[in-house]
């Protein structure tokens, strides 16, 4: 283990085992990420959930590019990124930039084993950057 300033830097050996394997449960940055903050900031001020569905913590490959509002055909450039957590609603996956809330994608989700990936589209419902990184968590209304 590494760390550098309070800062828990994995070494390459901790991202091969747990991180980019079927083990990536076990990886301590997954399990943040997927564990629901349950320390309300003050009792008068309880957020409401919207949530329809249960959320899922699910590791995919996701692929997925812009959809113009004028002809409604993907734009060329395809982004790869992974899930975070999927519902029967939605999904949430990481992002490498900020996606305004409204806008239209086209992804592919990379399904277990990589047989018969799973292809849609949704309307980004928000957008939101991650403490000291350059990523980005968004979360998407799946669309029929």
């Amino acid at each position: 283990m590494l760390v550098t300033d309070g800062l828990f830097l994995p070494v390459q050996e901790h991202i091969t085992t747990y991180c980019t394997s079927e083990y990536y449960p076990s990886c301590r940055h997954y399990q943040l990420l997927a564990t629901p903050a349950n320390t309300p900031q003050s009792t008068d001020h309880q957020p409401s959930n919207r949530r329809r569905s249960v959320r899922i913590p699910r590791y995919h490959v996701f692929r997925f590019s812009e959809i113009s509002p004028k002809d409604r055909i993907p734009t060329k450039r395809t982004e790869e990124t992974w899930t975070i957590d999927l519902s029967q609603q939605g999904i949430r996956f990481a992002s490498y930039r900020f996606l305004p809330p409204d806008t239209m994608i086209r992804f592919s989700l990379d399904s277990e084993g990589g047989i018969c990936p799973t292809t849609g589209q949704g309307r980004v419902v928000w957008s939101e950057p991650l403490e000291n990184t350059l990523l980005f968590h968004a979360g998407i209304a799946l669309i029929d």
